[in-house]
Parts: C-alpha cells; structure tokens; sequence
C-alpha cells in the first residue's frame, strides 16, 4: 500500500476539529429539545423531580405516619427489654426506616443488630412459616381486644378486607426461621476404665 493511499484513509474525528465540536453540540441540542419536548418545566422538571419525591416522602413519614415516633418508641423497647437482634422488612421499608434508625442510635448511643428481611412476592407463601408454627400449637395470644383482631384477620385470610396482621405474624414466622438455638458446647464423655491402652 502507497503512502499516499495511506494518508486518504477516512478520519472518525475529521480533520477539522472546528466541525467535529460544532456537529456534536448540534446534535446534543436536538437530543436535549426532543427529549423535553412538551414539557412545562423542561430540564428544571428533572432536577425538581427527586427534591420533590424526597419532600413528599419526608412529609408522609413523619407528620402523617409519625416515623420519629415510631423510631423513638422501638429504641424505648429495646431499651427496656434489650434485645440481641431486631427485624424488618427489606425493601421499602428498610430504605425509609434505616436512615432514621441509624441517626436514632448514633444520638442516643444505642445500638442493637437489625437483620432485614426479603419478603416473598406472595403473601400466602409468606405466611406459610408462621402458619406451620400454629398448626403445631406454637403461637399463642393473650386475652386482649387486639388479639381478637390478629385472629379474626388470620382466619379471614386471604380472603379477608385487611391483612396488616397477617403482614406481621408473616414476618415474625421468617425472622424464626432464621434464627436457631445457641449451639451447645461440646465436652467429650471421660474415658471409660480399661478402654483405653494406658489402663491396660
């Protein structure tokens, strides 16, 4: 191959930079005017856009749910009955609640594990833990009005209007599942006399 043939090969850049930079401006701008395209706010809506999702979550989590209460009751109980592990739902929940939770403890200067749990996507499948236990006689309620009602729920089940109950009782039979009993120290029985060679 000539040099001269060499020096026609097509250049992806070009050789006028000037043209290059202008080309891609041009195109950047028409991406950007059709991608906003009818758009009221144009580019400013998706800058507000997370600002705005975050306020709204903020505002329902602690004036309409009451989180911080929530939060500052859980570490009360904790505190009371001190417990090695606590528990949650992943997801969600575990996004909203975590942040929180964490800042709680830092101030408060207490800290207790937390274990976040996967739910599965069918709520009968998740209930079915906590469903095997009281088959077996496991699960019991004291004698209170809200008790009536974690049962009526748990019968009506799934056929039922609400389920809130049976969410946590689902949750309460995974998180036993994924515990287990302290393992035992193992201690090797003595010698029995006259098994061993030295007592021959």
């Amino acid at each position: 191959m000539s040099t001269a043939a060499v020096a026609q090969r097509p250049i992806v850049l070009g050789r006028d930079m000037h043209r290059f930079w202008a080309l891609s401006w041009t195109l950047a701008v028409t991406e950007f005017k059709l991608r906003f395209y009818g758009s009221v706010l144009g580019y400013a809506w998706t800058l507000a856009r997370p600002f705005l999702f975050f306020g709204v979550i903020y505002f329902v989590f602690t004036d309409i749910i009451g989180l911080d209460k929530s939060i500052d009751t859980l570490l009360g109980m904790c505190k009371r009955h001190r417990p090695r592990t606590i528990f949650g739902e992943s997801g969600v929940i575990k996004s909203s609640l975590e942040p929180f939770l964490q800042k709680r403890m830092r101030e408060e200067g207490q800290w207790t594990q937390c274990k976040w749990i996967t739910r599965r996507s069918d709520k009968q499948a998740s209930a079915q833990p906590i469903r095997a236990r009281a088959s077996m006689g496991k699960v019991r309620f004291p004698k209170k009005p809200w008790a009536d009602r974690v049962i009526n729920q748990c019968v009506a089940f799934p056929a039922g209007k609400y389920d809130d109950a049976v969410d946590t009782l689902a949750l309460i039979g995974m998180a036993l599942d994924k515990t287990h009993a302290p393992a035992s120290v193992y201690r090797r029985p003595p010698p029995r006399r006259g098994t061993t060679w030295m007592s021959r």
